[in-house]
């Protein structure tokens, strides 16, 4: 269309330029597009705006029949149009795509109507024709936010969300990403859309970037000039930025922050983006898509960590029962051998590596569910130490900690704790064969209410164990936490799924992320209170009894029967044996209707398809409120073994346990 169409006849009707002359200076203020339009379908006049619009100049148009400015598939209908007008119709407005002298389509409204005279007789057809463009590319940008508003949940909402998203606003870069902590120091995106493809997803640190700003709670948006703002976010200048758009993810409680959505633009963005209604219901649906896929995941840890705990405490039981009889046997070989003979050392050397085994079941009965923590207020500065420094005992790395004067004290079981931390500190000494430094930094935090994440409002001890190594790679951040999953040729899976369990039962949370530059930032959050801990008392001495004593034992294994009774015939005490609570309770009752009663009953916690301690023992007390009960179990984190006193007994036992550990517990209880 770069030049004048061709004409038949140029020659206008007479009363054009009476109606030019009378509505002039209305016909060239007005705003709109205004053609006059013969009933031949040729133009008869245009003003100003109306030759703008198309590209010409006023007089270019005149003579030109019009249907030639219309898009070439829409010309049929532009004929259909003209001749309904000039039959009377009357038509509403309607759109027509006409065509610019630089051949480029511009989207239109028209408002037509047939022009007359006193008598009613057609003089031409008056246009007013609207540019519409800028209206339909707000609602085609509309459109595409609802599309991406009513998407799918899961992976693919986000990834349809994020394209909408990006041609809604005309950019070929966007994401979605969640913070990763309560501070929100480091992001991950979910879906990113780079130069129009979407690619891996990334993490990354968002201080001194424009998504820190975000983190404050409001739309964020820098129209132009967006890398000299933040010249050290390098991430800006591979993206081509020059404009930016922020909008915080809230939670369903609209308190926490808790991811963001992003928008980046090689042209500047409009600042009215930030008041657009729209945008902002996008980011809340986003945001409660983020929050949902936070809980998803949250809940398949707890289903895997619960299938695990069934498996783990059933072997955990069987196995503390075999390591009974193995360690029990060793330490009765052992204490018959000279401690100078060959054989001793040996025994000794075997012994420590069933206590090596002793601990893998410890770790399995952790992640069972009947894993109950025995809480004490502690002092945790002083617990964090102990198990660091024991943990790098014989390595080449060392601690560095960074503590406030007065670091609170936590309710917790310091054996598990201490077991999460010496677990923490391994894994990070693992990540540095050629040595270095763990940074420890703990603090006071106080975490309100909806933050988005799994912990309860209250006052927590925040510790951060955080290494020099390699760091986690990205792909396998997911499953860190995950049952049996390692990377290490000789590990086993267990210590960080361990660790993961003790704090969760504990009220906590622990988190690893990656740092820059390399390492690992493993994150945990223990309840604390200001009370002062507790004393650790240092244990008594064994106390040694006058006199023979009659011990009754019970346990559904053989092999643990014989050898515990080898050990209490060595200790000097008189033994006899039960398979189960039922053939406890008729013993018991007989040896006391007799006189003859037992100074302790030993009862096994578990005895399967039978009658086991915990029932065993009430009725025990039933025959005799005087009874001494000792539970002992292989489950050495069961809650009865935790609180045993309330369940009527008078001390506990672990298995797998030697003779030394025996006297030490019968001597306890039967002092008088």
């Amino acid at each position: 269309m770069g030049k004048k169409p061709k004409t038949e006849n140029t020659a206008l009707p007479r009363s054009a330029p009476d109606y030019e002359r009378n509505f002039r200076p209305l016909f060239e203020r007005t705003r709109d597009a205004v053609f006059l339009i013969d009933l031949d379908g040729r133009f008869i006049a245009a003003n100003r705006n109306a030759a703008s619009l198309l590209g010409y100049d006023p007089d270019e148009l005149v003579g030109v029949r019009a249907v030639n400015f219309v898009a070439p598939d829409e010309r049929q209908e532009a004929r259909a149009n003209l001749q309904r007008l000039l039959d009377g119709q009357e038509l509403p407005p309607y759109e027509r795509r006409m065509i610019t002298k630089a051949g480029t389509p511009v989207q239109t409204e028209i408002d037509a109507v047939v022009v007359r005279d006193v008598d009613g007789t057609p003089l031409h057809v008056q246009s007013i024709v609207r540019d519409i463009c800028a209206r339909k590319a707000e609602e085609q940008q509309r459109r595409l936010m609802v599309e991406g508003l009513s998407a799918v949940t899961g992976e693919d909402f986000f990834r349809t969300m994020v394209r909408h998203f990006a041609a809604a606003l005309g950019v070929r870069t966007a994401f979605v990403a969640e913070f990763l902590d309560d501070r929100g120091k480091r992001a991950r995106t979910i879906a990113f859309l780079r130069f129009g493809e979407f690619t891996r997803n990334i993490e990354y640190d968002v201080e001194g970037t424009p998504c820190g700003t975000v983190l404050q709670g409001k739309v964020r948006i820098y129209p132009e000039a967006v890398q000299e703002l933040f010249p050290g976010d390098r991430d800006l200048a591979e993206l081509n930025a020059v404009s930016y758009l922020g909008l915080p993810l809230r939670d369903s409680q609209r308190r926490a922050v808790i991811g963001h959505l992003v928008a980046i633009h090689d042209g500047p963005l409009s600042p009215e983006l930030a008041d657009d209604s729209l945008l902002k219901i996008f980011a809340s649906r986003a945001g409660a898509e983020v929050e949902r896929r936070r809980i998803e995941e949250q809940l398949l840890q707890a289903r895997k960590m619960e299938s695990v705990s069934l498996l783990a405490g059933g072997i955990a039981h069987d196995f503390n029962n075999l390591l009974m009889g193995i360690l029990g046997n060793i330490s009765l070989a052992r204490d018959r051998i000279d401690s100078s003979d060959r054989a001793h050392r040996l025994l000794r050397e075997a012994e420590r590596a069933v206590d090596r085994a002793k601990r893998l079941t410890q770790q399995l009965l952790t992640l069972s569910k009947g894993g109950a923590p025995i809480r004490r207020a502690t002092s945790v500065s002083k617990l964090v130490r102990e198990s660091t420094e024991l943990a790098l005992s014989g390595t080449n790395v060392r601690a560095e900690y960074v503590f406030p004067p007065k670091l609170w004290s936590a309710d917790v079981d310091r054996g598990q704790i201490g077991q999460v931390i010496e677990n923490l500190v391994i894994n990070a000494v693992q990540a540095m064969p050629q040595g270095g430094v763990i940074r420890i930094v703990a603090d006071n935090v106080t975490l309100g209410s909806g933050r988005g994440d799994s912990l309860e409002p209250g006052d927590y001890v925040r510790l951060e164990i955080r290494d020099q190594g390699p760091g986690i790679p990205l792909e396998n951040l997911g499953r860190i936490f995950d049952p049996y999953f390692t990377t290490k040729e000789d590990g086993t899976g267990l210590g960080l799924t361990t660790s993961y369990a003790i704090v969760t039962k504990h009220g906590g949370k622990l988190e690893v992320h990656p740092v820059s530059g390399g390492g690992s930032n493993f994150v945990v959050h223990i309840p604390g209170h200001e009370r002062e801990p507790e004393d650790i008392s240092l244990p008594g001495k064994v106390r040694f009894l006058d006199g023979p004593r009659r011990i009754l034992f019970m346990d559904d294994e053989e092999m643990v029967r014989a050898v515990v009774e080898e050990m209490l015939t060595r200790l000097g005490y008189e033994v006899e044996l039960a398979t189960d609570g039922e053939d406890a309770i008729e013993k018991y009752r007989e040896a006391h209707l007799d006189g003859i009663p037992f100074d302790a009953v030993i009862l096994d916690l578990t005895v399967r398809g039978g009658l086991g301690g915990k029932d065993g023992m009430r009725r025990l007390i039933d025959i005799d409120p005087n009874a001494v009960g000792i539970v002992c179990s292989g489950y050495s984190d069961d809650p009865v073994m935790a609180e045993f006193e309330q369940y009527g007994f008078q001390g506990r036992i672990s298995k797998p346990f030697v003779a030394t550990t025996l006297s030490e517990t019968l001597a306890s209880v039967l002092d008088d």
